[in-house]
Formats: C-alpha cells, sequence, structure tokens
C-alpha cells in the first residue's frame, strides 16, 4: 500500500473514533440534564417545605453536576471543530490520490492528526 492510501485509512480511522466520542459526550450530557431536572425539582419541594439544610446540599449537587455537563459541551464543541478539519483533510486527500504528496491542507494539518491520533 502506499503512502498515501495508508494516511487516507488511518485518517479514516480517527474520524470514526472521534464521532463515537461525541456520541458518547452526548448521551453523557443527556443523562446529566435528566440528572439536573431531578435535582431542581427536589430542590423546589425543599424550599417549599422550608427544609434549607436539604436545600444547600442539593444546590452544591446541581452546582457539580452543572459544571460537569458544562465541561462536557466544551469537549463537544472542541471535538466537533476537530472532526471537521479530519473531515476536510479526508476529502482533500480523495481529490488528489493520483500523487503521493500531501495537499496543503494535509502539510498544515500534520500535527493535528498526530495529536487526533494520540487521543
Amino acid at each position: 500500500m502506499s503512502d498515501s492510501v495508508v494516511r487516507l485509512v488511518h485518517g479514516d480511522v480517527n474520524f470514526l473514533f472521534g464521532q463515537l466520542k461525541l456520541l458518547s459526550a452526548s448521551q453523557q450530557i443527556w443523562i446529566l440534564d435528566s440528572k439536573i431536572r431531578e435535582l431542581e425539582c427536589r430542590y423546589q419541594r425543599a424550599v417549599r417545605n422550608g427544609n434549607k439544610m436539604y436545600q444547600y446540599n442539593l444546590e452544591l449537587k446541581i452546582s457539580t453536576i452543572t459544571a460537569a455537563k458544562e465541561a462536557f459541551e466544551y469537549y463537544i464543541a472542541q471535538r466537533t471543530t476537530e472532526l471537521e478539519q479530519d473531515q476536510v483533510i479526508i476529502q482533500g486527500h480523495l481529490l488528489n490520490t493520483e500523487t503521493d504528496e500531501p495537499t496543503d491542507r494535509e502539510f498544515y494539518a500534520a500535527e493535528f492528526i498526530e495529536v487526533g491520533a494520540q487521543l
């Protein structure tokens, strides 16, 4: 196999793994959202009953889970950008398969591909 074919397959595999990671992170956000809704319902009940200690405990849990959810959202935003860049590189490589020389996009994104392979 030529070097360009190996790079293309490697890029496709990284792209697929990236999509799987995005799907997993999206599922985690959905789970965290449902947990936050549940805790907010319990918090409103504690407010209605005047249970201040329980309110404080629920506020801490809600803020912790919200922070985790925001971290997942940030990860998804970063990963989406990286996958879009990978897709452009793969498509550019498919257009330039007659030569074994890297395209300009591949040349400038070589570091990105190496970092993606380490994830």
